[in-house]
């Protein structure tokens, strides 16, 4: 969770969430979306997708376990993640939106991603699954699945600092780290 979080504060930082107008969005913003052919991405584990979701959404498990090395916390290979996102039909050039659970941070995460690997278009919907009920607004809780892609991801390697990169850079002692 501490990479997230320094991914989170180098992205802030560096612009990629001020480049668009409206990155959080609200539930009238999700539906027009919707009814604009857009992406939406439950970041969830599959239990609770499968327990209820917004109706279209598609879903590859838990984004922060299944897009990250469990030991290092860096993203998994750019080739695994093409393969993951590219099986599920999610084509980060589109629109894309990306909700949890009401400020379930891995949201924050998926629209990091997205951004990393380029998308343009992206958006979190920060009330997640619990606006969604909230508003009264319907769930689907059969799987739903996109046609298979064949994108390639490109990296934007100024927005992400590595392990290595942060440990190389503690040692250094040219730069101050806020926990």
């Amino acid at each position: 969770m501490k990479k997230f979080f320094v991914i989170l504060l180098v992205s802030i930082a560096s612009g990629v969430f001020a480049q668009d107008a409206a990155v959080i969005i609200q539930t009238d913003q999700v539906q027009q979306a919707l009814a604009r052919g857009a992406i939406i991405w439950d970041v969830r584990d599959e239990k609770s997708y499968l327990e209820g979701h917004i109706p279209g959404a598609i879903n590859i498990g838990d984004a922060g376990a299944v897009l990250r090395d469990p030991n290092k916390e860096d993203y998994i290979s750019t080739e695994q993640i093409e393969k993951i996102f590219n099986a599920a039909g999610l084509d980060v050039n589109q629109e894309v939106v990306v909700y949890g659970s009401r400020g379930n941070p891995y949201s924050y995460f998926g629209l990091y991603t997205v951004k990393y690997f380029g998308g343009k278009k992206a958006q979190v919907y920060h009330d997640g699954i619990d606006g969604w009920k909230q508003a009264g607004l319907p769930i689907q809780k059969e799987r739903q699945s996109l046609k298979p892609i064949s994108v390639a991801l490109v990296p934007q390697s100024q927005l992400v600092v590595t392990n290595e990169e942060m440990l190389k850079l503690a040692q250094s002692k040219s730069v101050q780290i806020i926990d």
